[in-house]
This record gives structure tokens, sequence and C-alpha cells, in this order.
């Protein structure tokens, strides 16, 4: 209560921090909470079959879903009036968040068609005439909710040779599959009820980005990246908006968990406001927010101040380096000695400061779980679930 419920939960591979997030979302789906999870990579997708979740949940692989299914002026709702106290300053409060939505709209927008270039044209933007041309084409078209993309096409069309450009590669790319996703038909244009439906049709929707490849885990340059992990950037990071629409649908409890790979590679502008406003939101609109990440360093690396809006984290297993970004999510200095400990932890061991603020060492125990849950949480080659997946077909009717 009058706490933000954004955690974040980091652990090198093969710590449990997948595992964590996994079984989280599973306890949420029993307790009846609307739970969304976000793993582009699929392999969380196995909760959408358990034999107990069947009719209650649904595996929704975004890469083949509806052309313009997230198209940015969507991924972010405008608040609902009703959500906010009959009051003078319940109506500053909405009006306030109301601007903040716009505006938030606008930098995803940026964002999103900055990475949506091909990466050497935006590197080599030395000048600022490509980010520039792009920011003129958004802000002149707005940010209200619903905007069509080809609108801000048509802008950067009026904006010379630098605008006509970047319009051309953007329309090429609307060509691409990926790109489909983001840009709706010319001719029967945005679609909003689409994205409302699909998360509408179960208690647990896994999303999934599958055909994508993921930018490499330990290669931070993107200059490095091959061509087809660049262009998946925009995509992953608008799926990641599209999980969190459901945190605007009521005030009844709900819960989001995000990979890294959506949120991660978000642009800063846009991250930045995501992070602020989920901080705030996740309080107002009672839902649970957790981000799944590797190293802290790639969230902090986009938006410095995440440490502090977050409520609660969970540190499993990293190297020293890892370990020591840690330990502001903690709230820990780095004199403390903590991040020793963390490089020590063993796999499903966590470190956690709770809302309550103390920070102690935990470890998750599987020994109650429903033995289907635990083969499908278990990702590792060569695991001993055979005998788990063998008996789950005699599972049933828990929730």
């Amino acid at each position: 209560r009058n706490k933000s419920n954004l955690v974040v939960i980091g652990a090198e591979p093969g710590a449990g921090k997948s595992t964590l997030g996994g079984a989280l979302a599973d306890h949420c789906t029993r307790r009846g909470i609307r739970t969304v999870v976000y793993d582009p990579s699929g392999p969380l997708a196995a909760l959408a079959g358990l034999p107990y979740m069947a009719g209650h949940a649904q595996h929704l692989s975004l890469t083949s879903a509806h052309r313009g299914v997230l198209t940015p002026h969507l991924m972010i709702p405008d608040p609902r009036r009703q959500d906010y106290d009959a009051t003078p300053e319940g109506k500053t409060e909405y009006q306030r968040d109301y601007a903040a939505a716009e505006a938030e709209r606008m930098e995803l927008c940026i964002d999103t068609f900055r990475d949506l270039l091909p990466y050497a044209m935006v590197s080599g933007d030395r000048t600022g005439e490509v980010q520039g041309a792009i920011e003129t084409a958004v802000t002149t078209v707005g940010g209200a909710y619903g905007v069509d993309p080809w609108r801000v096409l048509d802008q950067l069309k009026n904006l010379g040779e630098v605008g006509r450009n970047i319009a051309g590669k953007l329309e090429a790319r609307a060509a691409l599959t990926d790109g489909a996703l983001v840009f709706p038909d010319r001719v029967r244009g945005v679609d909003d009820e689409h994205g409302k439906r699909l998360l509408d049709r179960a208690v647990l929707t896994v999303i999934t980005m599958e055909g994508l490849t993921l930018p490499p885990e330990d290669q931070p340059d993107r200059s490095l990246w091959s061509r087809q992990a660049q262009a998946s950037v925009p995509i992953l990071n608008l799926g990641a908006r599209f999980a969190t629409r459901i945190i605007y649908a009521d005030r009844d409890p709900k819960a989001v968990v995000l990979d890294e790979m959506g949120i991660a590679t978000g642009g800063a502008g846009s991250f930045a406001s995501f992070s602020v406003r989920s901080s705030f939101d996740s309080r107002k609109f009672n839902a649970l927010i957790a981000l799944m990440c590797q190293n802290p360093n790639t969230l902090t690396a986009l938006d410095s101040q995440l440490s502090n809006l977050t409520g609660a984290a969970f540190s499993g297993r990293m190297d020293e380096d890892a370990a020591l970004n840690a330990l502001q999510f903690l709230r820990l200095k780095e004199d403390s000695g903590y991040h020793a400990a963390i490089e020590t932890l063993q796999t499903g061991e966590f470190m956690v400061r709770g809302w309550d603020g103390r920070v102690r060492k935990i470890a998750v125990d599987r020994d109650w779980w429903d033995p289907a849950l635990t083969a499908a949480l278990d990702t590792n080659p060569y695991g001993d679930d055979a005998a788990a997946l063998a008996g789950a077909a005699s599972l049933g009717g828990v929730l």
C-alpha cells in the first residue's frame, strides 16, 4: 500500500530468474489475477499449455498477429476519467496524466521510427538531421491516442530531402513482416479494438515473438549486432508496451512480467517515461510490474533513476560487475560487501529487498510446486522433467 509495485528481478542465465518470474505468473493466475507474460524468446509459453490452465490461458505470438497491432499510438491508452477522484485534485491529476500519455506516445513513436531505420543511417546522424526530422514530423501530428503512423510519413515527405529519404526507408520497412506490425493497412486504418480483444480472452496471456533474431545477450554495442538483430529492437520494445496495456483496463489486481529483451532494448526517451509512469501507475491501478534482466545495468543505462522507482528487487547470482550494479536496486552501498554474497548465490537463491526496505537472502522452494509447472519451467537441456511431463495429463481443475 502506497508503494511502487514495479519490481526488478535480475540474475545471470541459469540462476533462476525466469523460473521465479514464471512461478510468480502461475501463482497470480491461480488466484484469478489477470496476468500477462512477455517472453520474446518463448520458453515461458509453456505456462499457457499447463493442463490445469486449460480454458484460462492463451499463447499469443505477435509476429503472426494482425497488421498494425503494434502501432505506437495505440500502445499507451488514455487514462479513464472514472479512475480519478471527483474532486478538483482528481481532475488536475487526470489532466496531468492525460498530457503525460500524449507525450509518452510521441516519444515512443520517435524511438520506434528511429530504430526502424537502418542502423548506419541513425548512428551516422552526426548533425542530428535524421532525429530532428522524425521529431518534427511526430510532434506536428501530435500524440493523440490512435494516430495513424502513415500520417507521420506524410509529414516527413514535406521536410525536404532528408525527410523524404526517411519516409522512403520506413515505407520499405512497412512492407516487411515485422514492419507491418507497426503500420496498419492504408485503407482500413488503425484498429484500436483488436489489441484490446487479444488481451481480453484469458486470465493468463503469454506473449512471444517467434521468428525474430534477438539481440546478443553479451554484446551491448549495437554496431556489432547482425542486421536482423538490429531490426528486432523496435518490435521487441513495442511488444513490451503492448503487454502493459492491461494495466489500464481497470483497477482490479493484475500482473505483468516482462523479459529484458522487450524493455531493455527500448529507446532511452520512451523507456524513461515508461519507468516513471509505471512506478506510479502500478500503485494507482493495482498492478504488479516485474522486469526480468541479466544485468541491471541494461536498465539503468536507459533510465538512471529506475532503482529509485522500484518497490522491491530480487538479485540472483551475477558476476562481480553486474552484482555491483545490482546493489543500487537493493538500496545498498558499494562498500557494503553484499556484491560478494550475490556472486556466490546458488541457483534459485536471491538477495531480496522487500517493500519494507529490509534486505535478506531467500531461496525459492519448489517442493510444493505442481509437477507440470516444474517441468514447464525447466528450460535447461538434459533436465529430469520427462517423468513430470508424463504425469501431467492426469492433472486438472486447480484454478
